[in-house]
């Protein structure tokens, strides 16, 4: 055989030899460098906008921090606008499955949007990490293998509140929410723990969402018949309220008390109309006046949140942050293999960290489990902040009931003006 037929049939030997190589190796080692991609939900116009906008700057923060990189593989972030409209939110999460093949979805402000799309996201065996909707069944009595939540279940916080104001020697209150879903879990979840524990609620008051005008409301409140009015509500709502209590003469006749609605990004919109106001909620972000927690996690979010996008974040964009870290933390448990679908689930349920709002795990029903604060107003010069009065840790979305003993009473979306005692 000549030398260039020797070559040739070399050559071709090794050919042979790498095509079979090729067949035999694993097929996801052909694909371990590609890139792993998220599909992020979020509102990017209409009314809550703004939220979606901290939500995506938020989970883009952590993801910045780690270079879009895990594992060796590079992170690819789509987003797309769900409108808060659960037909547009169910279109948008199709398309990311179908069309650009994410690995994970996350984010979705809306509770109405995260039912929509639920079950065709587990269907299809994607993890879908919500960062901040908060209806308290989507994580109980609804529970997915495949669902996670960065944020509270609506419960959290208002048994905590009620729990705390009894032991305060608070004995008769009115209640105040938006007429809607989260108001309703919202009093609901007060209403069960204090009433448990000894207290009366004299009244229960819902006005619309997007409410301008609260004097009708406000007009219901007798002074005479509680001790406190305890209120829920967000952005604008709790803007206007919030005002116009202080106006109306209400605040030195009986005090306004915040379940969740003072935040961070309506507090200057209130100004001084909030002082001296209690309010309990998971996390503040004072980017002004003393930090609300002093931890170097607590205090980096907020300078290099700033440093990036020119203000400071808020409670939604910190549960986006969560939401990657989440994310970031599983996959690297496990390789950056976010094709095993079901590894990394299982190394999501067992992420246990220090996030900007304090210690934070999953339960088994992938609820966080997590501090709640009970803080108030306090302004200084011109500066208004939250400072914390008292820190409830490792609080359950079920309180002090089991998983299974709370999941045997009504909903609390179903109880909407069953607190009040009929005489």
């Amino acid at each position: 055989m000549g030398k260039t037929a020797k070559v040739r049939n070399g050559l071709a030997g090794i050919a042979l030899a790498l095509t079979l190589i090729g067949l035999l190796m694993p097929a996801h080692s052909a694909t371990a460098k590609e890139a792993i991609r998220i599909g992020v939900l979020s509102p990017g116009s209409g009314t809550f906008a703004a939220f979606g906008q901290y939500l995506r700057e938020g989970f883009e923060s952590y993801l910045k921090q780690v270079n879009y990189t895990v594992a060796g593989r590079k992170i690819e972030v789509v987003h797309e606008d769900d409108k808060m409209d659960p037909r547009t939110g169910l279109i948008k999460a199709k398309r990311l499955v179908e069309e650009m093949k994410v690995h994970a979805i996350a984010g979705v402000v809306s509770s109405a949007v995260a039912y929509a799309i639920k079950d065709y996201v587990v269907s299809n065996k994607i993890p879908f990490i919500c960062t901040t909707a908060t209806a308290e069944n989507l994580t109980s009595r609804d529970f997915s293998p495949y669902f996670f939540r960065t944020t509270n279940a609506a419960t959290q916080v208002p048994h905590v509140f009620a729990d705390w104001l009894y032991k305060q020697g608070y004995r008769r209150v009115i209640l105040m929410a938006p007429d809607y879903s989260t108001g309703y879990e919202h009093l609901g979840a007060f209403c069960r723990v204090f009433t448990a524990a000894g207290g009366e609620v004299v009244d229960e008051i819902y006005f619309p969402l997007g409410t301008i005008d609260f004097a009708p409301y406000l007009a219901k409140i007798n002074p005479d018949k509680a001790a406190a009015v305890v209120a829920s509500g967000a952005g604008n709502d709790a803007i206007h309220l919030v005002k116009q209590y202080a106006e109306y003469g209400l605040k030195e006749k009986i005090p306004l008390l915040s379940l969740t609605l003072i935040t961070d990004d309506v507090l200057p919109q209130i100004g001084n109309a909030a002082v001296g106001i209690v309010d309990t909620f998971f996390a503040h972000f004072n980017d002004k006046g003393p930090s609300f927690l002093n931890t170097n996690e607590h205090k980096q979010f907020i300078r290099q949140f700033k440093e990036t996008f020119g203000r400071a974040p808020i409670v939604s964009a910190e549960s986006a942050y969560v939401g990657a870290q989440l994310i970031v933390k599983a996959l690297e448990q496990i390789g950056g293999n976010v094709e095993d679908a079901d590894a990394f689930i299982k190394a999501m349920e067992k992420v246990d960290i220090v996030a900007p709002r304090g210690p934070f795990k999953l339960d088994k029903f992938h609820n966080p489990v997590q501090n709640v604060y009970i803080s108030v107003v306090k302004k200084t010069d011109s500066t208004l902040y939250f400072e914390i009065k008292e820190t409830y840790p490792n609080v359950s979305q079920f309180w002090k009931w089991s998983p299974e003993e709370f999941m045997k009473m009504p909903a609390y979306k179903d109880v909407k003006g069953q607190c009040v005692k009929k005489k």
